[in-house]
């Protein structure tokens, strides 16, 4: 799924990434560098599926 994407579902469900960061005890940039691909977090990006309620091979699925 494209980072635009990704960032739409959270908006549309009144989600922001400071919230994720909260819930899981980690920094608002972490989940930044999680949906913006730059880095790779199991328990960042299970919670992102959690929250737009999609699962985890359609979000983190390569896209060439």
């Amino acid at each position: 799924m494209e980072t635009i994407k990704i960032i739409e579902l959270l908006r549309e469900k009144k989600i922001t990434q400071v919230s994720i960061a909260d819930e899981l005890g980690v920094r608002q940039p972490a989940v930044n560098q999680v949906i913006h691909k730059r880095q790779t977090s199991r328990r960042i990006q299970d919670k992102i599926c959690e929250k737009i309620n999609r699962p985890f091979d359609e979000v983190w699925k390569k896209t060439n």
